[in-house]
Parts: C-alpha cells; sequence; structure tokens
C-alpha cells in the first residue's frame, strides 16, 4: 500500500509498539503495518486506500497503554472506537474526527484533545470511574450521546445545551428522576434509560414527537404515561408496573414491545390487535 502516506504507516506502527501489540489477542496484519497497513485488523481506509479513516479497536484486544502522540498524523481518520481495554492518558486526534468510542477503558476523565473535534458526532464514554468535563456540553455538534456506568445520580444539566442530539443513553447511572427540560430535545429519536432507579416517566415524554426507541428497562416504575405516537421500539421489561395505558394501543408505528417481568395484572386485549408488532415478549408476569 504505498499509496497511504509514510507518515500514517508510521503513526499505526507506533501505536502498535505503544499499545502492546504483540500481546493483542487480534493482531493480524500488524506485523507488516508497514508494507500492508489498510489490511491490519481494525484499520480502516478510504476506497483508494489513501488515507486511515477508522481504527476499529472495540471489545477489548489486550491492549495496554496510551496511545502515541502520532495518533494525530491519521489527519483523515473519522472514526476510533477503543473501548474495553486498558487505553489510558491523553488523546492527540484530529480535529475531524466525528466518532468516539473509549466506554470500558482506563480513562479517569474524558482525554482534553477531544475538545477540538469540532465536528464530532458521536461519543461514547463511561464502564469506568470517569470525570466528565463540562466542556462536553458545549459540543453543540453531537448527535448521539452515550454516558453510561458512571453513578451520575442526577441527568448533568448541560445536556440541556445539546439541541441535536438524535440518541441519548443513560444508562446504570442510578437515576432516581428526569428533569422537565429533558422533554425539550425534541430531535430525541432514540431515548435509552436502562439500570436506574427511575419511578416515574414525566407526562412531558409526549413532547418528544420523533421518539421511536425508548427503553427503560430494570428501574423502578411502576405506571406508565401517554407516549410519543411515534413510537416503534417499547421496552419496559423488569419494572414494577401492574397495568398497561391503554394509549399503548394507539402506537400504530410500534414493532418491538417487551413487558416482560413485570407483575401486569392482567394482558389487555388490546395488544391482539396491534398487527404492526413483529416481537413481543410476555415472560415472567406473574399471571
Amino acid at each position: 500500500n504505498a499509496s497511504l502516506p509514510l507518515e500514517e504507516r508510521l503513526a499505526l506502527r507506533k501505536i502498535y509498539e505503544s499499545l502492546g501489540g504483540e500481546g493483542w489477542w487480534r493482531q493480524d496484519g500488524w506485523e507488516d503495518v508497514m508494507e500492508s497497513p489498510c489490511v491490519a485488523e481494525g484499520v480502516q481506509c478510504n476506497g483508494n486506500e489513501t488515507n486511515v479513516v477508522g481504527l476499529d479497536f472495540r471489545w477489548g484486544n489486550g491492549m495496554v497503554g496510551e496511545f502515541p502522540g502520532e495518533l494525530g498524523d491519521l489527519r483523515e481518520l473519522k472514526t476510533l472506537y477503543a473501548r474495553s481495554n486498558e487505553i489510558s492518558g491523553e488523546l492527540n486526534i484530529t480535529s475531524g474526527l466525528e466518532r468516539l468510542y473509549i466506554y470500558g477503558d482506563d480513562f479517569t476523565e474524558v482525554p482534553l484533545g477531544v475538545k477540538a473535534c469540532s465536528n464530532l458526532r458521536t461519543l461514547s464514554i463511561g464502564g469506568n470511574p470517569l470525570r466528565i468535563p463540562d466542556w462536553i456540553f458545549d459540543m453543540v455538534t453531537l448527535e448521539k450521546l452515550w454516558i453510561v456506568g458512571l453513578s451520575l445520580g442526577s441527568v448533568p444539566s448541560g445536556l440541556q445545551k445539546l439541541t441535536n442530539l438524535t440518541t441519548l443513553y443513560l444508562g446504570s447511572n442510578g437515576l432516581q428522576s428526569l428533569p422537565d427540560w429533558l422533554f425539550d430535545l425534541d430531535k430525541l429519536e432514540e431515548l435509552r434509560l436502562g439500570s436506574n432507579d427511575l419511578t416515574r416517566i414525566p407526562d412531558r415524554i409526549t413532547n418528544l414527537e420523533s421518539l421511536k426507541t425508548f427503553i427503560v428497562h430494570d428501574n423502578k416504575l411502576t405506571s406508565l404515561p401517554s407516549l410519543p405516537i411515534t413510537l416503534e421500539d417499547l421496552q419496559i421489561y423488569s419494572n414494577d408496573i401492574t397495568s398497561l395505558p391503554d394509549s399503548i394501543a394507539n402506537l400504530e408505528s410500534l414493532k418491538r414491545l417487551d413487558i416482560g417481568s413485570n407483575p401486569l395484572d392482567n394482558i389487555p386485549s388490546w395488544i391482539g390487535d396491534m398487527t404492526n408488532l413483529t416481537s413481543l415478549s410476555l415472560y415472567n408476569i406473574g399471571l
């Protein structure tokens, strides 16, 4: 791959060395990364193989250490998956990065280098004791945000500034309530709040007129309000809900409904009329 700039090939080689490449579980192609960089495991090049556009180090690969400063030499890098490894330190990354996943690594705070990513659209953080800096909420280009497993206790108020969000995942954060302003984020299409301590969902959820996916499993809900009629996927399993509101029958776009592990008094007859459902889960409902 002589078409890939020498600077980028050297950067890949330095990444391999800095993150303990010889101990990676999957390292196909990395021994020849200087000669054939675009076939190395996890390396994604553009169509004509003139630049590295993605590094996919997800699901754990035995990576240990810090990314080298040469990471910034991958000037066309758009996606960086670095999750479920033992990576820490700073990130010298190009301002053109669009998707960053650093979930389940050893970072103690969001690397300052992320602040320079003026085109960032997707950010996934959490899975370890991580501090969230205030400047994250000034990144108004964000469209998809995962903040998972940080035991936040409450929804960060700065989120209300991220008005372009279409996906928000706040699972496993010990949330006990939801602020009213959350339902002013009217571009949301996917809201995931599983594994928290929520006891109610505010009626204002109907303000989310673009919402397609609502996941709120493993909470402490005893009832549900009316929900946006745009919903296609509703997962409310493992709560304390005893009856389903009749308004669910009006969700004509609903394709998936999971109400398992709730102490339901009965299964409403209208469920049989929801002909668009392709997935219905009724396990362990106490009847």
